[in-house]
């Protein structure tokens, strides 16, 4: 559920206190109802809720404080009470536009999609022209999910309004919805040299800076040192295309060389795996990744690898998540990983993401326990930052198997061009017997529409 920004609900009610409350007779009640309102967008509601009730009790037909209070409760989530006040002073004046608009925002902000739109219809019915009107229905479509037809209702508003920044800002959701990254960026860029103070601005824009291109290369080379060899060569290439609006696909290679395969770097075995993968956005609340892969071992044998992670978005930007990886193979021991991580914007453009990781690898009684903690930073200059520490403790029958592991990382990414960007990692991990460090540079290219 999505709603107007706070200033746009402030223009909303000011708007109808100018067309209803000064309409009455005495100053009186225009300054009380302008009090209340200034309270409730305050977010003062108990204080609102009084002022409107005495006023309601003083003059039952008072019906821009109806209004007022009606909107008040729809502002504190209370969704039923609000369209119960809305249809009771429509039951009165069945034409009265305000509550008309105050009915079908409630019902949109309560996820009656479908219902919300009537309202505002009922209005253009009778005014085809009202702006209002037409960007509440406009609204309902974005919320909706519907960014095609969003999309074309902002374009048809911004003809009228050219430099109203709401209008860009909505726009370029409503193309971000239908993953038009290139229209997007460049709707709120616009929006941006209208209003450059505005950082809600700059949220959307480090949006449109995470979401998926219509294609995204990504390829890493670098080093590996480990028992004070030197291994140098490629460690990860992608190719992702984003294959419809809910779903994008990939191909990778991965020679990452992790502590799962130091052993086979040893022997200069190749240990690089092959993935395809896809993410499936069920909805704004579901999303699953699904990989399945393979890697030959020389001498050994080969195995499949799968891997799987299930998100489910919540309010305010935070995401909870759980995956696992399984190694399979006839001629060698099954290995497994589960873990569990819940990810926590701490501001628009900071994030948090502790990470607990429960791994059998492979041998009787053996487990081992990771702790990771992840920070991430997006720059509205799209750059990135992701910075990461982990600890553990590995459990082995060998008693000088086991021990305490700990490890960091460090990746940035800083931009060279509208749709390019240099990468560079470096990561040390200290396992019970060995440790390794790398350190790659590697390139992103996005091919936006």
């Amino acid at each position: 559920m999505k709603r107007l920004t706070l200033f746009t609900q402030m223009n909303l009610l000011m708007a109808l206190l100018l067309a209803v409350g000064m309409s009455l007779p005495g100053s009186l009640h225009a300054q009380r109802l302008e009090e209340a309102a200034r309270l409730a967008q305050q977010g003062q509601y108990a204080q609102a809720e009084v002022l409107y009730h005495q006023m309601i009790q003083q003059n039952p037909n008072l019906i821009a404080a109806r209004i007022g209070s009606a909107y008040n409760n729809s502002w504190q989530g209370r969704y039923a009470q609000a369209e119960r006040e809305f249809r009771l002073i429509l039951e009165q004046e069945p034409g009265n536009e305000e509550a008309l608009m105050g009915l079908g925002y409630t019902l949109a902000w309560a996820g009656k999609y479908r219902q919300a739109k009537e309202p505002f219809r009922q209005i253009l019915e009778q005014n085809p022209t009202h702006t209002e009107a037409r960007k509440g229905l406009a609204y309902v479509y974005l919320w909706q999910g519907r960014g095609a037809e969003a999309a074309r209702r902002f374009r048809l508003l911004l003809e009228d309004a050219p430099y109203q920044v709401e209008y860009h800002i909505a726009l370029g959701q409503a193309y971000l919805l239908e993953n038009r990254t290139l229209q997007a960026r460049q709707a709120f860029e616009q929006a941006k040299a209208l209003e450059p103070g505005r950082s809600e601005i700059d949220a959307h824009l480090r949006a449109v800076q995470l979401a998926p291109a219509f294609l995204e290369i990504d390829g890493w080379g670098g080093l590996t040192r480990f028992q004070q060899t030197n291994k140098w060569g490629p460690r990860a290439f992608q190719l992702k295309v984003q294959a419809l609006r809910t779903l994008s696909l990939w191909a990778r290679y991965d020679n990452s060389l992790t502590l799962d395969n130091l052993s086979l770097i040893q022997k200069n075995q190749g240990a690089g795996a092959y993935f395809l993968g896809g993410y499936a956005h069920w909805n704004p609340r579901l999303g699953t990744r699904l990989e399945w892969g393979y890697r030959s071992i020389p001498e050994a044998g080969e195995q499949w690898l799968a891997q799987g992670e299930q998100v489910l978005y919540l309010p305010g930007g935070k995401a909870v998540k759980a995956g696992g990886f399984a190694a399979l193979s006839s001629s060698l021991p099954t290995e497994w990983t589960a873990y569990g991580a819940i990810h926590l914007p701490l501001s628009p453009a900071f994030a948090i993401e502790p990470t607990y990781f429960y791994t059998q690898p492979g041998m009787a009684t053996a487990s081992e326990h990771r702790l990771m903690l992840t920070a991430k930073y997006a720059s509205p200059q799209k750059w990135q930052l992701n910075l990461g520490g982990l600890a553990g403790r590995s459990i082995y029958p060998d008693a000088a198997l086991s021990g305490n592991l700990y490890g960091g990382y460090f990746m940035g990414m800083l931009p060279v061009g509208p749709v390019h960007w240099m990468q560079i990692l470096a990561r040390y991990e200290k396992g019970t017997v060995d440790e390794f460090f790398t350190l790659a540079l590697g390139f992103k290219f996005r091919l936006e529409k």
